[in-house]
């Protein structure tokens, strides 16, 4: 079950401030991510899921804002917005969303009960099976390259190009040094996956992921995928604060991937 910190009235009208004055054609989601977590304080940045899963409804009479939003979403893994953003597919009959809610409900640490829900509503739908649930089997080439982008660790052919790498990060370290991490890794290219602390570990951990985590959760990963190399877990006490350290992190991560895997940015 997701536990969310509950938003201050302050903080949701600051996310709805910032989604409102959002152009989706012309604003990027990365400036558009800056925009909702600079200014923020510890506590906010705790509460920053929960506000925009708040926000997400009121966005509904602008379509292409609503998407945005939950594109964001999905970008970041914010996982605790899943059922409503499932809930707004259901109710718009917007597949875009229902991807996106499939795509976050992905994460473990979503409640089973919305994935046997969405799972009830499609169907035999791959596209949305294969975000949704690991042991669906793809069967086509582009169905084997859906499942490579989504399960970074399972079992499947080689990919017929170069995926992006996937930097899974744990909660286990404050929010805001999370969030501004998870920004610096968005720019550079990177896939985010984020691990709850008590979740199961679903098969993200493969030739192009790193781990960035807290010691204890290292082990935790390892017990579970024991040919993970140790060299793609990055075990920090927390996470670094200047700038300079932050790019010292980056290059640290790029170090522990294949050449065809690196960050591009």
């Amino acid at each position: 079950m997701v536990i969310l910190m509950h938003p201050s009235p302050g903080l949701y009208a600051a996310v709805l401030h910032v989604f409102n004055r959002a152009a989706p054609r012309s604003r990027s989601l990365a400036s558009t991510w800056t925009d909702l977590t600079q200014e923020l304080t510890e506590d906010q940045t705790e509460s920053l899921p929960a506000a925009i899963k708040g926000v997400l409804p009121l966005l509904r009479g602008d379509v292409e804002r609503m998407r945005f939003a939950a594109k964001i979403a999905a970008r970041f893994d914010l996982y605790e917005t899943a059922d409503t953003v499932a809930h707004l597919a259901d109710d718009t009959e917007d597949r875009y969303l229902l991807l996106i809610a499939a795509s976050l409900s992905g994460n473990p640490a979503v409640d089973s009960s919305l994935r046997a829900r969405i799972r009830q509503t499609v169907g035999a739908d791959p596209a949305v099976l294969i975000r949704l649930d690991h042991h669906y089997p793809p069967t086509t080439s582009e169905e084997k390259l859906l499942y490579q982008q989504c399960w970074p660790g399972g079992p499947t052919d080689p990919a017929p190009f170069p995926l992006p790498p996937v930097v899974v990060l744990d909660q286990g370290f404050d929010a805001r040094s999370l969030w501004r991490l998870a920004s610096r890794l968005n720019k550079a290219g990177a896939v985010i996956k984020r691990l709850a602390p008590n979740s199961d570990l679903p098969p993200w951990f493969g030739p192009r992921t790193v781990l960035i985590c807290e010691p204890k959760t290292g082990v935790r990963v390892k017990s579970k995928y024991p040919t993970f190399p140790h060299k793609q877990i990055i075990t920090k006490p927390h996470l670094p604060e200047h700038d300079h350290q932050l790019n010292g992190l980056l290059m640290e991560v790029n170090a522990q991937l294949p050449d065809q895997n690196k960050l591009p940015g």
